[in-house]
């Protein structure tokens, strides 16, 4: 994978370079969602508002002073995500449970990946810890199990997060 990404143009970073190569002292807002799997039990209807929601949210941030991160992967709520933000000109990280096991066709269009854990579950509170510590926020929309722990997760580290009302999925659940 590491070959996948510098071939993609991605820059791996250790985690822990990741504020002084990656935000530069802009906020990270994390958006985590329906992926592979969950993302097709989202109705049409439902992936419009999803298009629509993030298209809103990153027209209201400036690309100078908030980084979007991701899960890193080009599927689901990720891809729509990382389609806006490149497009809007946004540097973007994108967090990976393992690199190695992480297939070179599932990266997104990301500016640079670092890995957090060993598996999805595994990074979850890696992820939340970076961006509590940065006062950054996260967007959970729609969602499996792995988003429902990752929820409930953030509500009792007492990151600050929004949670997409709508979708199928975890977020709405637990809205």
């Amino acid at each position: 994978l590491r070959a996948a990404l510098a071939a993609k143009g991605v820059r791996l970073v250790d985690a822990a370079e990741i504020d002084g190569k990656v935000l530069k002292g802009r906020t990270p807002v994390m958006f985590s969602g329906a992926s592979r799997s969950s993302w097709p039990r989202v109705s049409d209807g439902h992936k419009a508002e999803v298009v629509d929601a993030i298209e809103e949210a990153l027209a209201r941030l400036d690309p100078k002073e908030v980084v979007v991160v991701t899960g890193g992967t080009n599927f689901g709520v990720n891809a729509v995500v990382h389609e806006i933000a490149k497009r809007r000109g946004f540097t973007s990280l994108g967090l990976f449970a393992d690199t190695a096991s992480s297939a070179p066709r599932d990266i997104g269009p990301v500016t640079y990946a670092a890995e957090m854990g060993n598996s999805w579950y595994g990074m979850a509170r890696p992820a939340l810890q970076f961006v509590s510590r940065a006062n950054g926020v996260v967007l959970f929309i729609g969602g499996g199990e792995i988003q429902k722990g990752m929820i409930q997760m953030a509500r009792s580290m007492g990151v600050d997060h929004w949670l997409m009302d709508g979708p199928e999925g975890a977020s709405s659940e637990l809205a």
